[in-house]
């Protein structure tokens, strides 16, 4: 007796994982498989997969124009992800100004509260890129300050680069202490237990997933931009790019 298939949502995670773990090229020759067979299964989110794809040899500003041209009223939980992806590979191009104008696609979007957090997390992160300190700050203060200090949140980690940036690492440093020892932190959080040395003793870098690895590479290299310190900005960039 054969199993039934697994669920879409299912399948099309194990295809963001493969193009989030940066074997893009596997995902793009499993969907073709699929597509050939004509699966009814791979038609609900083929497309969206497919755009995430496409980032990887297609030009960005083409896949802006053509995902962020016409105001969203709405998104779906797949679309949404498949935006969120392509903004993060312009902010690892540096290709803010793309970030920038496609936030006008998604001024007027119905989205919950997590939701517009994900989309202001991505603005948030181009203008600290920019070193537009005044724009990030408006972003930044249309929250409540509590939950800016707050290391359930997003922004935890990006109000420290702000604070790095504007007010110096030694206020920066004040921020981040504010973080609870854990042994497995969340992964938006890691830089920030990095820099005050929470990891540091653990073992935690011998532990951690090559996803974690990536993630907090990449933070770091945001900090150390918005420190100024361009070199360190840069060896974590790489260390990022290669795992």
């Amino acid at each position: 007796m054969r199993s039934p298939p697994p669920p879409p949502i299912e399948i099309a995670n194990a295809f963001v994982c493969l193009i989030e773990l940066g074997a893009w090229q596997e995902a793009q020759s499993k969907i073709y498989e699929l597509k050939k067979v004509a699966s009814p299964i791979v038609e609900i989110f083929a497309e969206d997969i497919e755009g995430m794809i496409s980032c990887h040899h297609q030009p960005l500003d083409l896949i802006f124009k053509n995902l962020f041209s016409s105001p969203y009223a709405k998104l779906d939980f797949s679309k949404m992800r498949t935006l969120l992806y392509v903004l993060d590979q312009a902010l690892d191009l540096h290709q803010t100004d793309l970030v920038h104008s496609a936030m006008q696609a998604l001024e007027h979007c119905e989205l919950s509260f997590d939701a517009r957090l994900r989309f202001n997390q991505r603005r948030i992160w181009a203008f600290l890129l920019d070193k537009n300190w005044e724009q990030a700050r408006e972003i930044f203060y249309t929250y409540p300050v509590e939950l800016l200090n707050k290391e359930s949140t997003l922004l935890h980690f990006l109000y420290g680069c702000w604070l790095s940036g504007t007010e110096g690492n030694e206020m920066a440093m004040i921020h981040f202490t504010g973080l609870l020892q854990v042994v497995y932190p969340r992964t938006w959080t890691l830089a920030g237990h990095e820099l005050i040395e929470n990891l540091t003793g653990h073992g935690w870098l011998e532990k951690a997933f090559f996803w974690e690895k990536k993630v907090l590479y990449r933070q770091l290299s945001l900090f150390y931009h918005c420190a100024g310190d361009h070199s360190l900005s840069k060896k974590f960039f790489q260390l990022y790019l290669t795992g």
